[in-house]
């Protein structure tokens, strides 16, 4: 499906990564775990690039991506956006998803690698299914955390969800 919508939303997770959220279009299905292409203007030309969504399938009223921010030409027309600024949409796409098929699964992430894993995360909490999930997510210090408080938060709710976070680079205060 191809759409284009207005940001709606931006959210700084980090210091140098935003979520960017948007209206979910009426008839747009995917699943945890799916990416989209998105396509905006980059020095006169249409750039696409594929991100994966960081909302879950069970937020209905909006979609999800997020970025870090690299300093690179497309990246830094994206963090120049703001709500009403217009984005190009074409999706779903992937297959590495999860709709509650097995009863254990491990998820491993690194960096900006989490945003399949907090969609599937959020996905099995939100329909409240058994399936035990351990959350092993990688980062280089403290500040690199990508939705700390929203995996603390998912934590709480889902009893079958257990996060690891680990550093490369901790401080000794870690």
């Amino acid at each position: 499906m191809e759409f284009s919508e207005p940001v709606t939303k931006v959210i700084q997770r980090t210091h140098d990564v935003k979520s960017f959220r948007f209206n979910r279009p009426e008839g747009f299905d995917y699943k945890a775990g799916q990416y989209v292409f998105i396509t905006i203007p980059v020095n006169g030309e249409m750039v696409r690039k594929p991100f994966t969504l960081s909302s879950s399938p069970t937020e209905k009223n909006h979609l999800e991506f997020t970025k870090k921010l690299t300093g690179h030409e497309y990246s830094n027309v994206l963090d120049s956006m703001g709500s009403g600024d217009l984005l190009k949409i074409d999706g779903p796409y992937g297959k590495m998803t999860f709709e509650g098929e097995y009863e254990k699964i491990a998820l491993l992430s690194g960096g900006i690698g989490i945003t399949p894993m907090i969609s599937i995360c959020k996905y099995c909490t939100d329909l409240n299914l058994d399936t035990s999930i351990t959350l092993v997510s990688s980062y280089k210090t403290e500040d690199d955390i990508v939705f700390y408080s929203e995996l603390e938060n998912l934590q709480k709710l889902n009893e079958n969800l257990k996060v690891v976070i680990t550093l490369t680079r901790a401080s000794s205060e870690w």
